[in-house]
């Protein structure tokens, strides 16, 4: 009997570990621009996790400033194009919030990699780390 549990347990706990991503570069991000010809911009995407489904079913909303710009999904990834100045990206799903303040200088780019922390719950706590431009570009083509 303790076998057959064990097997259970062990069989059960490898169906709920999967990886989702994209299998090639996103070369067409959704792009949003604010002023006549923006210099700078902010990138958010999602690179490929492995996890719970429950974590990678879910896809933090992005707010810029308050306000709301996105979804965090995998594939998808989300250029804001801006004016140089001081900005707050969130990252919010049930479980919290994560916030990023990005100081954007004129003609700059910042990447930042979205996603949710690995835990057994409905409700994932997000993630919102900057990264640089290499590891934006080995994760996710940009």
């Amino acid at each position: 009997m303790r076998l057959i549990v064990f097997i259970a347990f062990a069989v059960s706990g490898c169906a709920g570990a999967i990886q989702v991503g994209p299998a090639a570069p996103d070369n067409d991000p959704v792009v949003i621009g604010q002023g006549i010809d923006p210099k700078s911009e902010i990138i958010v995407y999602r690179a490929s996790e492995v996890g719970l489904l429950t974590g990678i079913a879910s896809a933090p909303a992005l707010l810029l400033d308050g306000r709301a710009v996105g979804t965090c999904r995998f594939g998808q990834p989300l250029r804001i194009r801006l004016a140089a100045g001081n900005y707050t990206v969130s990252a919010i799903t049930q479980g919290g919030e994560e916030n990023q303040w990005v100081v954007v200088e004129d003609g700059t780019t910042t990447h930042l990699r979205c996603g949710v922390f690995a835990a057994p719950s409905l409700a994932p706590k997000p993630r919102l780390e900057r990264v640089d431009a290499t590891t934006a570009s080995r994760e996710a083509g940009l």
